[in-house]
């Protein structure tokens, strides 16, 4: 096998530290399957790991166990039922956030899933927070149609 190990790295020293050369830790050599391995960026392997538990942690709020896109197809089937009525594609944003809560709720209430990030009277209190704003939305675009243009 091939010694990859270059003199001036801290693993010539043997001790266990921290390479920041190549990311390993203590006095191991770099062959070819270890030198794949290497971190380049520990920032960005470390956010990965990151978004990995926030998404394991996240999903479980808002999916059904069977099936891990089940707020998205439910947020699809309003959002084609609220254009198959004529709703404006403004309301979208809206109608796409108060689904994803609603989703949320049907998990949790539904199986009776403990959630793990907000609370459900936090998705509650979401849920009228986007119905009072979509009003407002709605209220603002009707003033600006009856507004005289200049």
């Amino acid at each position: 096998m091939l010694d990859y190990h270059l003199p001036t790295c801290a693993l010539n020293t043997g001790k266990d530290e921290f390479c920041t050369c190549s990311g390993i830790k203590g006095g191991a050599y770099r062959t070819p399957e270890t030198l794949e391995n290497i971190p380049r960026l520990p920032e960005f392997i470390k956010t990965i790991e990151h978004i990995k538990e926030l998404h394991q942690r996240k999903n479980q709020d808002y999916a059904t166990g069977s099936n891990p896109f089940s707020n998205f197809d439910f947020s699809d089937y309003v959002n084609l039922f609220a254009l198959g009525c004529g709703c404006n594609r403004t309301h979208l944003p809206f109608i796409n956030h108060i689904t994803t809560k609603l989703a949320r709720l049907f998990v949790l209430l539904g199986d009776g899933v403990t959630p793990k990030n907000e609370s459900i009277d936090d998705s509650f209190d979401d849920l009228a927070t986007y119905v009072i704003l979509w009003k407002c939305r709605t209220i603002q675009q009707r003033e600006k149609e009856d507004a005289p243009s200049l």
